[in-house]
């Protein structure tokens, strides 16, 4: 079965700095609605996968249809949401 998500984005490197800040000091509450300021909905890549477009051992945090998920060594930090209506 695939799941079919809506790429927000995908933050890496210096450009993660201000999110993966904001996780670290704010939490992951904080870090997703600072990321979900770029959804604009249907204006997205979709993506569809039989598996997640997050890596194993990455930190998640769900908030309804939306997956923040980060690495902190890499570092990247992304935003997808749920465009299957599950």
């Amino acid at each position: 079965m695939s799941i079919t998500y809506e790429s927000i984005i995908l933050l890496r490197k210096d450009d993660a700095g201000e999110a993966i800040r904001i996780l670290r000091e704010e939490g992951e509450r904080a870090a997703l609605n600072y990321l979900r300021q770029w959804h604009q909905p249907g204006e997205g890549t979709l993506i569809s996968t039989r598996s997640n477009p997050w890596q194993d051992g990455d930190l998640l945090f769900e908030d309804g249809d939306y997956v923040l998920y980060c690495n902190f060594d890499t570092p990247y930090i992304g935003l997808v949401c749920r465009a299957d209506g599950r």
